[in-house]
């Protein structure tokens, strides 16, 4: 997962000067074997914003990086991207990964088209040494869509000492 990081282009134009683009957040996945159900994401850091705050199990997290997904119900028709399932009745999702270190994370999974949420803040399994890192297993209606999103207490970590954070994934039943 080397590439995962922050990326701009800059472009000089002669005597115009150098133009720097917005920032592009590079996400790396990878599966554990072929037509698997379970693998990690690694997320940079820099793809993490504040600016506001959420409550999970009581701990305040402000900051959140994107909706990942979709992770869909064993029936669900039309399902597309990386996290595909025909099979499994059950999702597990957790930060439990050596590199994210003793980050305070927290996930909440949503389903689509309903205000049914799952969250997590420490997860009761946690590694010892890593007592902050979340996990969430939840049932999956057959024909529902699902998004991740990921937290972690702020400051703002440095891409330099934190690169990126990393979450896993397992269908299973």
């Amino acid at each position: 997962m080397a590439n995962v990081a922050t990326y701009t282009c800059a472009v000089t134009a002669g005597k115009n000067g150098t133009t720097v683009s917005s920032p592009a957040h590079l996400s790396v996945f990878h599966i554990y074997c072929t037509n698997s159900v379970a693998g990690t994401l690694g997320v940079p850091i820099l793809s993490f914003s504040g600016g506001g705050s959420i409550v999970i199990d009581g701990q305040s997290f402000d900051q959140v990086s994107g909706n990942y997904g979709n992770f869909y119900g064993r029936n669900c028709n039309n399902q597309t991207g990386d996290f595909q399932n025909d099979t499994y009745t059950k999702l597990t999702i957790d930060t439990y990964h050596p590199d994210n270190n003793l980050v305070n994370t927290g996930i909440q999974v949503t389903k689509l088209l309903s205000a049914s949420k799952w969250t997590n803040d420490n997860g009761s399994d946690a590694p010892s040494s890593q007592p902050l890192l979340s996990k969430r297993s939840l049932s999956l209606s057959g024909l529902s869509k699902y998004k991740l999103a990921i937290f972690y207490v702020g400051p703002p970590l440095n891409p330099s000492v934190q690169p990126d954070l990393k979450f896993n994934w397992h269908y299973h039943d």
